[in-house]
């Protein structure tokens, strides 16, 4: 059973809070892309 306390130590709630951030950012990113891509795709037609 995972208790929460990782063997190294060095992950806390800090770190675990900065990898999200990072998840959606690149999340927003990739969604951003998506959007202008289906623009320049309406805008051809």
């Amino acid at each position: 059973v995972f208790d929460g306390v990782y063997i190294t130590k060095d992950i806390d709630q800090g770190y675990l809070d900065y990898l999200e951030n990072l998840r959606r950012d690149d999340e927003h990113k990739i969604r951003d892309q998506h959007e202008a891509e289906n623009l320049e795709i309406y805008n051809e037609g």
